[in-house]
């Protein structure tokens, strides 16, 4: 057998209250692939997740954070931390991990990265974080064989965030992050220190993806509001912070400027599939008729601004 188990690991169906909740506790194995457990598996809520990681928790926080899971293991003479969160869904899991778009991608579960002595990857609901002070050939084989028993046990595949779909195959994207904040959105692009999209958790979904259109590149980013109230003051806040009165507007609602030679910034405000308020924004691209088409393409032919 791949995985040698002094703690069977188990997927509880009896006595949990839902069939579909992993004991997570129980998944932790007590030996694998040359390490040994040295501090049992402990868990951490909202609540109590500043106990565990001071103040290295808000990231998860900006996201639907549920619970932590984590163990320490003993491979060779090195610590190695093995942590596992609940997200809530397997959307926030596919935001966190997508957050950080660095390191070398491994085939296992739905998306996984070696950055260094730091494995991250997600399944279903579930981010798993392994990580040590070094980046060895042990490491890389005890934190594979861990992501994949996580895995494995866990099980069900989760399905990517219905916003992916507002990035149109035109565009070509890659390295695309899924958020919530303007903390995160400024760490994948930095946009101002003030919060001028008006952005905040359970308010704002945002896809920010850098890609290109017609072999040109450049990066774009869609926002779907709770209310078009919220939309429209990111409007007025982001013409005011990041446009100057060289802006140029048009009748659909497209605003754009040179912000430097060779580098155009545009907006353009449109509905959603369900009538969302939704806004569409360019950034870097090469000219402005590039950043007018960008727009138009993530805006489509779902364009009813004026409704919102």
């Amino acid at each position: 057998m791949r995985i040698t188990l002094a703690l069977v690991a188990l997927v509880a169906l009896v006595g949990l209250g839902r069939a579909d909740t992993p004991d997570m506790l129980r998944m932790f194995p007590v030996a694998l692939t040359g390490g040994t457990i040295s501090r049992a598996a402990q868990s951490y809520d909202p609540k109590t997740v500043y106990e565990y990681m001071d103040g290295g928790a808000d990231p998860y926080l900006r996201f639907d954070f549920q619970c932590i899971y984590t163990a320490d293991y003993k491979l060779a003479d090195k610590l190695v931390v093995v942590e596992v969160y609940d997200m809530g869904s397997s959307a926030e899991a596919y935001g966190i991990f997508s957050t950080n778009p660095r390191g070398e991608p491994v085939r296992v579960g739905q998306g996984a990265r070696f950055e260094g002595p730091m494995l991250r990857a997600w399944q279903d609901r579930f981010f798993i974080k392994i990580a040590t002070d070094e980046d060895t050939k042990a490491f890389r084989g005890f934190a594979t064989e861990m992501t994949r028993h996580f895995v494995d046990e866990i099980g069900a595949r989760g399905p990517l965030p219905d916003m992916m779909v507002s990035l149109p195959e035109e565009l070509h994207s890659r390295q695309v992050c899924y958020l919530h904040t303007d903390a995160d959105l400024n760490y994948a692009y930095y946009v101002s220190t003030d919060n001028v999209l008006q952005l905040a958790k359970g308010k704002t979904d945002v896809v920010f993806a850098e890609g290109g259109l017609g072999g040109k590149p450049l990066k774009v980013a869609v926002i779907r509001y709770r209310t078009a109230a919220d939309r429209t003051k990111a409007l007025a806040s982001f013409a005011k912070t990041i446009f100057s009165r060289k802006a140029v507007s048009q009748k659909d609602g497209t605003r754009l400027e040179e912000m430097r030679k060779g580098q155009f910034t545009g907006l353009r405000p449109f509905a959603g599939p369900k009538g969302e308020p939704m806004l569409a924004l360019c950034f870097e691209a090469k000219t402005g008729a590039l950043c007018r088409q960008a727009l138009a393409t993530l805006a489509k032919s779902r364009d009813t601004a004026g409704a919102n």
